[in-house]
């Protein structure tokens, strides 16, 4: 399947009104960053270096895909798929795939398409790429039978688009995989629908940032997520006992 440059991506999202940095992180790099009163974020857990203004829509998401799945477009047969995944998957990551890398697939699969990205050049060792695939692969408990996603992170997975069929037996692992290396490896990987009009950030802090530039999308997901309020619980202004605000800059990198 043909991938857009990284250009014409950013275009795309543009287009769609995807919020784009444009400072000296960001340069050479596509960054979405969501302005703060559409910045929606799923997670597993609070965020303790996460700034007060990008915490007024934060949803903690419980391990349930059944739940999650539930009046959703997943095939029946995919979602035994991914239980089955969930199943093989080491004990570490299992919560992951049944929460967060759930939700997000229940929101690609209505896509015929999908985009992949990362926000930066592959990891931060030497040995990085050599034992990368065997241990996702180990901690999914089965090999994920495609090369498209070892080619992406072969190359520089932030310059390069890999685009994915969602309807191809090799998705839902693709996804899977990727969730464990944003968990793992301090990635930052991007998802986004074929249209562009939305972006979901794996965020290494075992959280998804949501870009949905459609004031009713956004509201549509709220009140997704408010009917399912067993499965996704509102901790949207959560307070902390330090805010970063207050921190020094060695304080909040200790936080991450």
């Amino acid at each position: 399947m043909d991938a857009p440059t990284i250009a014409e991506l950013e275009a795309l999202l543009r287009a769609n009104g995807h919020t784009i940095k444009e400072n000296d992180e960001a340069r050479g790099r596509l960054l979405i960053a969501p302005e703060p009163d559409a910045y929606m974020t799923l997670a597993r857990r609070v965020d303790v270096v996460l700034y007060r203004i990008r915490r007024r829509v934060f949803f903690l998401c419980k391990p349930d895909s059944p739940a999650i799945f539930a009046g959703s477009v997943v095939p029946e047969g995919l979602r035994g798929r991914w239980r089955g995944l969930e199943a093989q998957a080491i004990a570490g990551y299992r919560d992951i795939l049944a929460s967060l890398a759930a939700w997000t697939l229940a929101r690609l699969i209505p896509h015929d398409r999908a985009f992949v990205w990362a926000e930066k050049p592959n990891g931060y060792y030497p040995d990085y790429r050599a034992q990368l695939y065997g241990e996702i692969e180990e901690w999914l408990g089965t090999t994920v039978g495609s090369d498209s996603w070892r080619a992406h992170l072969d190359g520089d997975p932030s310059a390069n688009v890999l685009a994915l069929d969602t309807a191809s037996e090799e998705f839902p692992f693709i996804l899977a995989a990727y969730f464990l290396h944003a968990s793992q490896h301090f990635a930052e990987i991007w998802f986004a629908t074929g249209d562009g009009r939305e972006a979901y950030q794996m965020h290494h802090h075992d959280k998804v940032v949501i870009s949905v530039p459609e004031a009713a999308a956004r509201d549509r997901i709220v009140a997704d997520f408010q009917a399912k309020a067993d499965v996704y619980e509102d901790a949207s202004d959560y307070e902390l006992f330090q805010e970063p605000e207050d921190m020094t800059e060695e304080e909040w990198w200790e936080g991450t």
